[in-house]
């Protein structure tokens, strides 16, 4: 496993630098300076320039590597670039506007960098039907860029039912970050709480028991990423 991760590459880690805030940007700033400390977030990034210069925030995203450290308006235009590029492609977004989260601006960024191939036009199947317009073909989700390979993570979640004494559902869970409720007291602890944690539910219909009772979901780490992304819940 470790032999598949990048190894740290400090030559691939800028010395510290500042970024101009243009705006209510700060959030992204501090993501974007977050993200170019990370060897393998830089290193996958040019490795793979002719994937990500097929979309505007993936040019933005190369020019932000190539310049870091020495134009403090790279974050704004990259900035720009995921917003126009939202507008585009999923214009029932709205980010960019004023204090976001960095949390959401990560996850925005990695969709926006993934490279959508052109949807097919399906001609009309018969002759009777030539004179209708060809139809878009329904297409399958892009492949997950070589950035967001680097965050995705994965849990085997097991649930257990009380009534049955067994595990009654299987399922896998792939995400980007760990979402942690409360911080843990010490790195022991928080890093047990990323490797294995349950949650309980109450009121569980079972439907091999046939009983409404608690049943246990035991979430098991069963993949790590490169780049680990936590993310607390702040406001409890």
């Amino acid at each position: 496993l470790i032999g598949a991760m990048d190894l740290y590459d400090v030559k691939r880690v800028p010395a510290p630098f500042a970024l101009a805030n243009t705006g209510a940007i700060c959030h992204f700033n501090s993501l974007m300076q977050a993200l170019v400390s990370c060897p393998a977030f830089v290193g996958a990034v040019q490795r793979e320039r002719a994937y990500f210069l097929k979309t505007a925030t993936g040019a933005a995203l190369c020019k932000f590597v190539d310049g870091m450290g020495g134009d403090p308006m790279l974050s704004s235009r990259l900035l720009a670039a995921l917003v126009a590029d939202l507008a585009a492609r999923r214009p029932n977004i709205r980010f960019g506007a004023g204090q976001e989260s960095a949390c959401e601006g990560l996850v925005l960024l990695l969709d926006m960098v993934t490279h959508e191939p052109p949807s097919k036009k399906t001609a009309p199947a018969t002759a009777s039907a030539a004179a209708a317009p060809a139809t878009e073909e329904k297409r399958a989700p892009p492949p997950p860029s070589p950035l967001t390979r680097l965050f995705a993570h994965k849990y085997i979640c097991r649930l257990f039912c009380s009534g049955c004494k067994s595990v009654v559902g299987t399922q896998t869970d792939v995400s980007l970050q760990f979402m942690v409720a409360t911080e843990p007291p010490d790195a022991a602890a928080f890093s047990e709480r990323l490797r294995r944690h349950v949650s309980d539910e109450f009121d569980y219909a079972c439907g091999r028991c046939a009983r409404t009772t608690r049943a246990r979901r035991i979430y098991q780490l069963a993949m790590i990423p490169e780049i680990a992304v936590c993310t607390f819940d702040v406001f409890t």
